[in-house]
């Protein structure tokens, strides 16, 4: 057991370890997808084929990761609702400001912490309060949760937009 090991480190550190180095890797394909209005994803540096980040892997469609933006405000902290570009912003208010909330890998909406964290901005600041979900495509493996914050960030600056544009905030 010691020496496949030991054989694996000895491997990874005679690479140079150069921050903006891509690995190359004979025969490998890099592939890329592109998802409509979300844009086009990739595993090619720097989310993926550097030292870093030798093993990459594409994000997840928007269906499976399944962001998720509740907005609560000072009058609404006990009852979230759910919203997007799609859907009335219910109680968002333009003359707010906006706060966003997202939480990481194998982390959930319902976290004790995540709560508290809402429900202390709430008592310092009078804002709109977005709390992001994406518990759908933040589990392991690792790699794959990693991805998909691509997909995350991609949904935000799109509802993020949508404020911007049809509501001027």
């Amino acid at each position: 057991m010691f020496f496949p090991i030991t054989v694996f480190f000895a491997c990874f550190f005679g690479l140079s370890a150069g921050a903006d180095e891509v690995l190359s890797v004979p025969g490998a394909r890099i592939f890329d997808v592109c998802y409509g209005e979300y844009g086009c994803f990739t595993i090619r540096p720097p989310f993926g084929a550097t030292l870093q980040r030798p093993i990459a892997v594409l994000p997840a469609a928007a269906s499976v990761v399944g962001t998720k933006l509740f907005l609560y405000t000072r009058d609404t902290r006990k009852n979230r609702t759910e919203i997007s570009r799609f859907t009335t912003l219910g109680p968002w208010s333009s003359s707010k400001p906006t706060k966003l909330l997202i939480h990481g890998f194998i982390e959930r909406a319902d976290s004790q912490w995540y709560i508290d964290m809402k429900n202390a901005i709430l008592t310092v600041d009078d804002v709109n309060l977005i709390m992001v979900d994406w518990t759908q495509g933040n589990g392991f493996p690792y790699d794959q949760a990693s991805a998909n914050t691509q997909m995350v960030g991609a949904e935000v600056a799109l509802f993020i937009n949508y404020l911007i544009k049809q509501h001027g905030s």
